[in-house]
């Protein structure tokens, strides 16, 4: 016999929406709304605020170094500033140490073992760095350049760290730079030298590059360099004479047959600038070079292009057209370096 369904008769007595309610379960579903509308709020807020910790602490986890003066306990620091001080104070002496010799940077510090320690391999380092025979030495390495002929030298001091403060052991040495000849330095890590090109079209491609780029005319950069997009704008320097010379090239693959010639290539080039005051003087200065990295398109045809120029250096890098602004205006030629800025008829009014 089927049961009766108790819902299936009609509802005499049913919640009236003017009274409260009341009692445990009421109370518990009040609860639950605030939660709810809480954690709604709150946890987008919270979702944030722990992103913006993270990428803090992963930024700043990857920005220090063994040598950051924030890693220095505080015996470090103090001889930090005694050993660049030293230093200086030696550079100054009269005779110089090394003549026309400048102070450029500080390096680091080696806590240097005790002798007894070096020759006795079994004792701890905390002995050798204690040891009763004297106080613990540390060593702070400095960059000092001889002005006159650019040379740099690193130079070391070494500090006794007494129970009160470091103090100066000796004075301080000088270690040349290992000298490594201009020719021997490469921009790139690695470079393919590309084969079959013709130097004399890559020499006029990269000498128009640089005539528009120093031409103080973004229309006529953006014609040298080919880019047929109407919304990119390139800034270019300032006018200047240039004469361009290429110091190094390089594919940016290797091909399949060693004998084929690349068609994109990048090149290290120096570009020696003379100003419209200095080329007005009549004085015969050699200009200092202006080193760049360029992309350079179609480099085994006869109409090679550079298309994007950056930093000595940053060429494996390079995109084409890298250098496009989008949605920039450039109405006037770019300010010329030589002319002292004047008021304008507003600041003068």
């Amino acid at each position: 016999m089927r049961q009766k369904n108790p819902w299936d008769t009609d509802l005499e007595d049913a919640p009236r929406s003017d009274i409260p309610a009341t009692g445990k379960v009421a109370a518990r579903a009040k609860r639950t709304r605030r939660y709810v509308t809480f954690a709604t709020i709150s946890l987008p807020v919270l979702l944030f605020v722990f992103i913006m910790i993270l990428g803090s602490l992963l930024l700043g986890s990857g920005s220090t170094s063994e040598t950051d003066s924030s890693e220095l306990s505080a015996t470090e620091q103090a001889g930090r500033a005694l050993a660049i001080q030293t230093v200086q104070s030696w550079l100054d002496s009269d005779p110089a140490p090394l003549p026309s010799g400048e102070l450029v940077t500080w390096d680091a510090v080696e806590s240097i073992p005790s002798v007894s320690a070096t020759a006795d391999s079994s004792m701890s380092a905390s002995t050798a760095d204690t040891d009763s025979s004297g106080w613990p030495v540390d060593v702070h390495t400095l960059t000092v350049v001889a002005t006159s002929t650019g040379q740099m030298f690193h130079t070391q001091v070494a500090l006794t760290n007494t129970s009160a403060d470091p103090v100066v052991s000796s004075t301080p040495s000088l270690i040349p730079y290992t000298p490594v000849s201009e020719t021997n330095a490469n921009s790139w890590a690695d470079p393919i030298v590309p084969v079959g090109l013709d130097d004399e079209a890559l020499s006029t491609s990269v000498q128009t590059w640089a005539e528009a780029y120093f031409s103080g005319d973004a229309s006529k950069l953006r014609q040298a360099v080919g880019d047929t997009d109407t919304n990119h704008t390139y800034i270019p320097m300032p006018a200047a004479s240039v004469d361009v010379t290429i110091l190094a090239t390089s594919a940016l693959e290797e091909l399949e047959d060693s004998s084929q010639s690349p068609d994109t290539i990048i090149a290290n080039v120096a570009v020696a600038a003379i100003w419209p005051s200095t080329d007005e003087s009549g004085e015969s200065t050699t200009p200092t070079p202006i080193s760049f990295d360029v992309l350079i398109i179609d480099a085994n045809t006869a109409s090679p292009r550079v298309v994007t120029w950056g930093g000595s250096g940053t060429g494996p890098t390079l995109e084409a057209y890298g250098n496009a602004l989008s949605g920039v205006s450039v109405d006037s030629p770019a300010q010329d370096l030589t002319q002292s800025a004047s008021p304008t008829s507003e600041a003068t009014s």
